[in-house]
């Protein structure tokens, strides 16, 4: 597969990392992954925001050429020399340049951007349950999704050990957080909810966008610290991710209506 490393395409497999190399060493870096359906997808910009943020809050520049221009453009150019003819995966990885140990010396950073065919999530999360085996906790860079995953990783192996479709991360305070790879909202009363991302939630893309849409078509929404009490009392209850948004069915003993309508409030 083609690949863009520091401004050049490449053959993916022609990418050599030396020993030192800090996103080996120390996951001292920032992912994107972004999904393209059709036309270059709506969320672009959030991702682009999202790096920008993260890049600052890891302090380290990114290439003085990378612009929300050259991310569409890399990925079009891309898409079209894989020749995916369908949805398109995208990664995005930027991470500080090698030297240094734990205290760096250089704020410059590499750059890939990688591309592979999507594959369809299913249309529903069938049941949810709680993770038992990680938390999260608030930091100044946990909206970002930094290259070190661990906590994630160790949540999908307890998960495969589970007879669930996805786990509920909690925060250090027992508030609901997040999914394993989405965030999650609940409907009550006709009232939107979303954990805070003081809980250390992910600042998802289709989160943010989602936030947006609400406000303006003013539908009631809150940002919130709450319990897994919480969705015992909601109506409906769903996942979003760069991917899309899917209903929740099931949640240990309760379950929830399809929320009507949902795609004609984001209007992706």
């Amino acid at each position: 597969m083609k690949a863009i490393f520091n401004n050049e395409i490449i053959n993916d497999r022609e990418l050599l990392l030396e020993t030192d190399d800090r996103a080996m060493q120390y996951g001292d870096g920032l992912f994107e992954t972004i999904i393209v359906k059709k036309n270059p997808s709506k969320l672009i910009k959030y991702h682009y925001n999202r790096l920008i943020d993260g890049a600052a809050a890891l302090n380290f520049q990114l290439p003085s050429y990378f612009n929300i221009q050259y991310l569409e453009s890399s990925i079009l150019k891309l898409i079209h020399k894989n020749e995916i003819k369908y949805a398109a995966r995208i990664k995005v990885q930027v991470w500080r340049r090698k030297g240094g140990f734990y205290r760096p010396e250089s704020k410059t950073s590499n750059l890939l951007i990688t591309v592979n065919a999507h594959i369809n999530e299913p249309e529903t999360i069938k049941n949810v349950g709680i993770s038992k085996s990680v938390t999260n906790n608030y930091s100044a860079y946990s909206q970002f999704k930094t290259l070190s995953a661990l906590k994630y990783i160790i949540a999908s192996m307890e998960k495969e050990e589970s007879s669930v479709d996805d786990l509920i991360i909690l925060d250090q305070n027992g508030n609901i957080s997040e999914l394993l790879y989405s965030n999650i909202f609940w409907v009550k009363d006709s009232i939107f909810y979303t954990p805070s991302t003081e809980t250390g939630c992910i600042r998802g893309v289709m989160r943010t966008y989602l936030i947006e849409r609400l406000k303006e078509t003013n539908i009631a929404f809150e940002e919130v610290n709450a319990t897994p009490e919480e969705l015992y009392r909601a109506e409906y209850a769903f996942a979003t991710n760069a991917s899309g948004i899917r209903p929740i069915i099931g949640f240990n003993n309760v379950q929830y209506k399809v929320y009507p309508n949902l795609d004609k409030i984001i209007e992706l």
